[in-house]
């Protein structure tokens, strides 16, 4: 943070970081003008920051996208996450690319402590989740009417939510999957 800081002491420096943030958000609006509720939910979050900083701090920011092969949700996480990182909301200004494996750990136990250790690790950067929904594995049990979370899964969402009230505004995790997993497996658990 005071690295962070310095870098924006003297007015040049201030003025270089204020061009980069215009320059990402632009290229966000050109690429995506169809996405105007995303778009004016993120122009909201920035004018609420420069007007207070602090109302970052317990603010949960995070976000879900949803679409078909090919819609774009990378680029779009990327662009998002460009935003978010150059406006100073977070410490670092990195997007963290993330997926299962980060999450899941090779054995039943395991996945909690791995979860949380991946989560703290990268606490004041953007974290990209792409599949999203890989995280979320069901089980039929007998004599359950409905498929359940496996242990690993049900571990890996609990850590995750339990992140996310215990750190807001602390990080963005970005969500991204096919619209069908997401609603049925990510947004279910």
């Amino acid at each position: 943070a005071a690295q962070r800081k310095s870098e924006v002491d003297t007015a040049a420096s201030a003025l270089m970081k204020a061009k980069e943030l215009s320059e990402v958000i632009t290229e966000l609006v050109d690429d995506f003008k169809n996405q105007t509720y995303l778009l004016a939910s993120l122009s909201d979050l920035i004018l609420a920051f420069i007007d207070n900083p602090l109302v970052a701090q317990n603010t949960m920011i995070n976000i879900v996208l949803m679409g078909n092969p090919g819609t774009g949700k990378t680029r779009l996480a990327d662009k998002l996450g460009a935003v978010l990182s150059k406006l100073g909301l977070f410490v670092y200004e990195q997007v963290v690319v993330s997926g299962r494996s980060d999450f899941i750990g090779e054995y039943e136990g395991q996945t909690a402590a791995k979860t949380k250790r991946f989560l703290v690790a990268n606490l004041e950067k953007v974290i990209f989740l792409d599949e999203a929904y890989s995280l979320t594995s069901y089980e039929q049990k007998p004599g359950q009417p409905e498929p359940e979370l496996t242990a690993v899964a049900a571990e890996a969402i609990a850590e995750c939510i339990a992140f996310m009230s215990e750190w807001p505004g602390s990080s963005c995790i970005i969500a991204a999957g096919y619209e069908k997993e997401m609603k049925e497996k990510f947004l279910q658990a």
